[in-house]
């Protein structure tokens, strides 16, 4: 009967032991699984990123002659043997026809980053997403692994590039089928999530404890007790040397703006006379763009050469630098292709459409969304920003549901237009012809300088909150608009807000940028703003 019972035992607890043993051999599985499929997604971003460089010439050091940018470039062969190292072969004569047909703005035309978590890879195929440069929007990549094992990437859709790049918009199935890839690549993480890597802090060596005759596996530090306290020491004094070298900076850098640049000449610009010489109409054009003359010390209405020949040329080289790294200006042509973006979607299109998206997601979405964010959110900033962006729509903060991003273009479009006629890509006259078209919209859209104001500061708020350094050159601005409404002598108080505007400007600028004026219009409805 006890032989019988014990048989018995075994018998149930076989069945157990098998899957207990079947599941150990399943886990093992899917962590080699999850292993290699984060090596692969870590070599797709590596090659979405390589080859955006490669593409598009980026091997110019950083504040060389642009002039000079086409002796710096290797020659056609080596540049093939490049793009063939991160492109299949059928897609390279087409990228060569796709760089060829505006080299200086591939940058802005062709994908560059790639987040390793929407990635979804199948065997020697994957998908996965790239975001244009200075956009928020992405476009789905293939790619396919060679007999050399490496990634490289097999299809993009350049039509879609192309039209993006002349509507600034991308189709609502662009969008769906990303959404589609996100939730592939999250469901492909969750059932083979990648291994933790373990911590290398400390070096395991085996000892055994005295008088006792089990083997302890015990941890030995790498450091001593006194030599650790002199580590934290050490960081700690190079910590408080670069913070207290960040305040004097931070200091520097306020004391300059608000005391001794921009603020000071605006207000001695108010009490100068000449500037009454100027149609108002002129002026009025000019002052929408006053806000970034005052924050960044230059003259809001006219085109100002230093009398001192060596502080003309550094001001005018600084200028030249500033437009070519922040907007990617370095011409005439650059420039009038800024501003035509500029007049056509700028931020308000992409941002208010984003805003009511995101508004009106549904619960589980908004919640499945926000998750992946703040996971994206570790490894970049990007998805940092998106994640705040998306909460604020959500909570209506500041109303944000409401704001008009008009203002922030156009602001900006008028600075562009100063700086532009600063460094000679196009002339003074143009210049305020130009601003006259901003002037315009600024006046349909708005019926006060104080609700440009307001809308101006909201918008840039939303742009760019995430950034620390945000915090200062908002407060740059707002201090700026309060000059501009409050000063004596200021435009935004000696100008009646409907002052008659020069017409005319839209076929001026229509014919400099080689398009016709119905294409001046807003790409939403091509109605104005």
């Amino acid at each position: 009967m006890s032989r019988f019972s014990s048989i018995k035992n075994i018998l149930l607890l076989a069945p157990l032991i098998f899957f207990t043993a079947c599941d150990s051999s399943d886990n093992s599985e899917k962590a080699q699984i999850g292993d290699q499929l984060a090596q692969d997604r870590s070599a797709i971003s590596h090659v979405v990123a390589q080859a955006h460089l490669v593409l598009c010439n980026q091997q110019i050091k950083p504040g060389a002659n642009v002039l000079n940018r086409n002796s710096e470039q290797k020659s056609a062969g080596d540049r093939k043997a490049q793009l063939q190292d991160v492109f299949t072969p059928a897609l390279v004569g087409p990228l060569q026809e796709f760089w060829q047909e505006s080299p200086k703005t591939c940058t802005k035309r062709f994908p560059a980053l790639n987040h390793i978590h929407s990635t979804v890879v199948d065997g020697d195929h994957a998908q996965t997403e790239a975001s244009l440069s200075f956009s928020i929007k992405s476009v789905p990549l293939d790619l396919l692994r060679g007999d050399d094992k490496k990634w490289r990437i097999s299809a993009v859709d350049l039509s879609l590039l192309r039209e993006y790049e002349k509507t600034g918009r991308l189709p609502d199935d662009v969008d769906n089928q990303l959404t589609a890839l996100y939730q592939r690549a999250e469901e492909q993480q969750k059932n083979y999530p990648a291994p933790v890597k373990k911590s290398t802090d400390s070096i395991a060596e085996p000892a055994t404890l005295a008088g006792s005759s089990m083997e302890v596996t015990l941890s030995k530090p790498v450091f001593s007790e006194p030599g650790a306290w002199l580590r934290i020491g050490k960081y700690a004094l190079y910590t408080l040397t670069i913070l207290v070298l960040l305040g004097l900076v931070v200091l520097f850098w306020i004391g300059y703006g608000v005391v001794f640049g921009g603020h000071r000449r605006f207000r001695a610009l108010c009490e100068d006379e000449s500037l009454h010489e100027m149609p108002a109409s002129e002026r009025w054009a000019m002052a929408v763009g006053a806000p970034y003359a005052i924050v960044s010390d230059y003259h809001w209405a006219k085109r100002v050469v230093d009398s001192d020949p060596q502080e003309a040329r550094k001001q005018y080289q600084n200028e030249v630098e500033s437009l070519a790294g922040m907007w990617g200006v370095y011409d005439r042509e650059t420039l009038l292709e800024q501003l035509l973006s500029l007049l056509q979607a700028g931020h308000r299109v992409d941002y208010e459409e984003q805003i009511k998206r995101d508004s009106k997601i549904p619960a589980e979405e908004y919640a499945a969304f926000s998750r992946q964010l703040k996971h994206d959110a570790k490894l970049g900033s990007d998805a940092k920003k998106r994640l705040w962006q998306l909460r604020v729509a959500r909570k209506n903060r500041r109303n944000v549901r409401q704001v008009n991003f008009c203002a922030w273009d156009m602001v900006r479009f008028v600075m562009l237009c100063n700086c532009g006629a600063q460094v000679g890509y196009i002339s003074e006259r143009e210049m305020v012809s130009f601003a006259t078209l901003a002037a315009v919209r600024v006046q349909e859209q708005y019926h006060s300088w104080h609700e440009v104001a307001q809308q101006f500061l909201l918008a840039r708020w939303y742009w760019k909150s995430t950034d620390k350094r945000h915090m200062i050159s908002q407060y740059l601005f707002k201090k700026a608009l309060n000059n501009l409404l409050k000063q004596n002598g200021s435009p935004w108080r000696t100008l009646p807000w409907n002052t008659p505007l020069t017409a005319g400007a839209e076929a001026a600028f229509a014919e400099a940028c080689g398009v016709e004026i119905p294409a001046l219009r807003d790409v939403r409805d091509r109605q104005v703003c």
